[in-house]
């Protein structure tokens, strides 16, 4: 149970970062792909190359839980530019095994994307009940 698995493989999958990618190259793919979306998400970069196990420079100052609400931001920030552009569903399986931290950034997509066109889906064990 690696904390944000869920949104590792999401940002791999959607910028085309393979496992044999370097920690640089999967960085530049994770900025190639922010780009092509929206220029101003730039500033995000390096809480999604966090999110992404990369460590860089920029996140040297600030306390633990400073790059926690930072990097949930910039994932709600993300989702809600994908919204702009396209229709996006959010499929996340089995739930049941999702981290806490994974858990509470998939209840902040689904209360900050108030008007865009999201969708989220989930699916988990019959028994499944939430902390």
């Amino acid at each position: 149970d690696r904390p944000y698995a869920p949104w590792d493989q999401m940002l791999r999958l959607y910028s085309g970062i393979s496992s044999r990618d370097s920690q640089e190259t999967a960085c530049r793919k994770l900025a190639e792909t922010l780009r092509r979306i929206d220029e101003k998400l730039m500033a995000i970069h390096p809480f999604l190359c966090g999110m992404i196990g990369v460590h860089v420079r920029e996140k040297e100052d600030l306390s633990p839980e400073e790059i926690r609400r930072k990097t949930f931001s910039a994932m709600s920030d993300l989702f809600v530019a994908l919204t702009h552009l396209a229709p996006t569903i959010m499929l996340i399986e089995d739930l049941h095994w999702i981290d806490d931290a994974s858990r509470e950034m998939v209840e902040l997509a689904a209360t900050r994307i108030e008007r865009g066109r999201l969708m989220i889906l989930v699916s988990h064990r019959p028994d499944f009940q939430p902390n």
